[in-house]
Formats: C-alpha cells, sequence, structure tokens
C-alpha cells in the first residue's frame, strides 16, 4: 500500500466521521427544536438519535440518566437552552479521563503506540 492510498484512506475516515458528527448534531437540533422541557418523549427521541448515530447503548444510556437528571433540577426556558444543555452533557461525557475503557476479558499487552485494534461485527451493532 503506497502513500496515496494511505492518504485516501484518511480522508475517507475523516469524511466518514464528520458526516456522523453532522448527522449527530442535527438530530440533537432537531429533538431540541420547539422544546422547553425534559420528558418522557424527549428522552426517548434522544436516545433514538444517539443509537441511530452508533454512539452505543451504555453511552447513550449514561448521556440519556445525565439529561433526564439535570432536566429535573433545571428549568429549560427554551429550546435553545435545552440543546445548550445537550451539548454540554455530551462534552462533558467526552472530556472524561476514563471515558475509554477495554471490554471485559480484553488483556492484551501493547508495548508500542499507537495502538491498532481490528474491531468486528455484523452492520449495525456499533462499531463505529
Amino acid at each position: 500500500m503506497g502513500l496515496f492510498d494511505k492518504l485516501k484512506q484518511f480522508v475517507g475516515l475523516q469524511s466518514g466521521l464528520t458526516k456522523t458528527r453532522t448527522e449527530l448534531q442535527s438530530k440533537v437540533a432537531r429533538i431540541s427544536a420547539g422544546r422547553t422541557k425534559v420528558d418522557d418523549a424527549f428522552l426517548d427521541d434522544l436516545e433514538e438519535a444517539l443509537i441511530t448515530s452508533d454512539v452505543g447503548v451504555p453511552t447513550t444510556l449514561r448521556v440519556v440518566e445525565a439529561v433526564e437528571a439535570r432536566g429535573k433540577t433545571e428549568r429549560m426556558g427554551s429550546s435553545e437552552a435545552l440543546d445548550r444543555m445537550l451539548k454540554e452533557e455530551l462534552s462533558q461525557l467526552l472530556l472524561e479521563p476514563d471515558r475509554i475503557t477495554a471490554p471485559q476479558g480484553f488483556d492484551a499487552p501493547l508495548p508500542n503506540k499507537p495502538h491498532v485494534i481490528m474491531v468486528v461485527g455484523v452492520n449495525g451493532v456499533g462499531k463505529t
């Protein structure tokens, strides 16, 4: 594999991640538009948006629980405030230092960095 092939792969990966991020942002904006409170319908829509964006079930549940808890204590006066709260919760989750954990039973000596790990699974199971 030549340098240009690797560059094409990188550009393809970057394009795919940009597409995923853009789709998630538009889904989050769409579900918060016109809403001013965190109710069951909102939480269901949020959960669906995160799962369909390949966020993963454990992470989705953590975000939904955090949004639900915050929605009980804070009053959202506008859809912009709700949208801002969602973005804050997602950003906070991404900034946690222990957010990346190895699967149970994963014990591989990885002396060199960066690590390359192959993820195998059926389409639609959340490998992303």
